[in-house]
């Protein structure tokens, strides 16, 4: 019966707490845009560049090449050449992994550059991969990945519950970055045209 009490007040708390901090805890951005601009510069020009920096606060710097992997298959495919290509370390987080042919792909490519002596990782969300088996993730510890669980989902964190990250990036040998949408179920991959096959920009 306290439960019934308990949590709606815990959450009610941890709400308030973060609204208190959403409130009081920003900062203003301020990007000066010269007289007779549009509205977006081009995005090869230094005022895009400036833009982009101070509204994500983070620093840019020149010199990389970016590609559009804008389907399942076309990223599986790119990122299939690069994990085995990897010689130091492989880093993913995923919000999304389901058991299926392309979970048990991404296990035993990250067990064997692992086992190449790849420093491997993989953090993923505790609700969107909580369907992944035991034996899936003893299987990739056992051949030295290192696994972690973001927020996994438990009664006592329930204010938390919804609090996920949604996060899926894959980073290799500190030079190569996968962001995008994708995920690694078997939606993600070609059905031969059906509609059940996601495509995503990644």
């Amino acid at each position: 019966m306290w439960l019934l009490f308990f949590v709606p007040l815990v959450y009610a708390v941890a709400q308030t707490w973060h609204r208190f901090a959403d409130a009081f805890g920003t900062k203003a951005i301020r990007v000066v845009v010269p007289v007779g601009a549009t509205a977006v510069p081009p995005v090869d020009s230094p005022q895009f560049r400036d833009a982009l920096a101070s509204l994500t606060h983070t620093t840019l710097s020149p010199g990389h090449q970016v590609a559009l992997l804008v389907d399942g298959p076309a990223t599986m495919e790119r990122l299939e050449a690069d994990f085995r290509a990897a010689r130091r370390s492989i880093a993913v987080q995923t919000y999304y992994c389901e058991p299926g042919r392309v979970s048990d792909w991404l296990k035993t490519l990250l067990m064997e550059r692992a086992r190449a002596g790849v420093s491997v990782y993989f953090l993923r969300d505790g609700f969107g991969c909580a369907s992944l088996t035991h034996g899936w993730v003893d299987s990739v510890r056992t051949a030295g990945v290192r696994v972690a669980t973001l927020r996994p989902v438990r009664w006592w964190a329930m204010h938390e519950s919804m609090h996920r990250s949604h996060v899926r990036i894959v980073a290799i040998d500190g030079q190569i970055g996968y962001v995008g949408g994708f995920g690694f179920a078997d939606k993600w991959i070609d059905h031969g045209g059906e509609p059940t096959a996601l495509e995503e920009i990644g």
